[in-house]
């Protein structure tokens, strides 16, 4: 071979080496899933009972709220938000036993439930993140007759 074939062959190399090694050719992930890692629920114009730990512990409460019923029934709004905010899949599912389906309505959307209650009583509502990571808070509301 000659000279000139060999230096062109071992310049295109280097080049190719700096190209590959700099621009190209680089390992990234492009849609990343980003999971729930937690839930955080507020009550519109209820704030939550300060209860024991202990109590939380034993029956899995994350929150507690007391609502009194004033006339025949009561409305609230729970607002969730998800923490990653950039969650890939930033909704939350609400439900409740179906024991209390006489007691009680739940309409969701876009993480904000509506809760009518209808009758004193001690109610569990769940929310749980529906990205597969079964991150859930449980609210446990009391409804009383003023």
């Amino acid at each position: 071979m000659k000279k000139s074939v060999i230096l062109i062959i071992g310049i295109i190399y280097i080049v190719s080496v700096v190209i590959v090694g700099f621009i190209g050719l680089q390992m990234r992930v492009y849609n990343p899933t980003v999971y729930v890692s937690d839930i955080v629920c507020t009550v519109a114009n209820f704030t939550p009972v300060d209860i024991d730990q202990s109590i939380k512990d034993k029956y899995g409460w994350d929150y507690y709220y007391l609502l009194p019923i004033s006339g025949n029934s009561i409305t609230i709004e729970v607002r969730c938000r998800v923490i990653p905010e950039d969650a890939t899949n930033a909704l939350v599912d609400f439900y409740m036993d179906a024991s209390d389906s006489n007691d009680l309505t739940l309409t969701y959307d876009n993480n904000i439930a509506s809760i009518t209650f209808k009758n004193d009583g001690a109610y569990k509502i769940t929310a749980k993140s529906s990205d597969g990571t079964n991150v859930e808070k449980v609210m446990m509301f009391v409804t009383y007759s003023e």
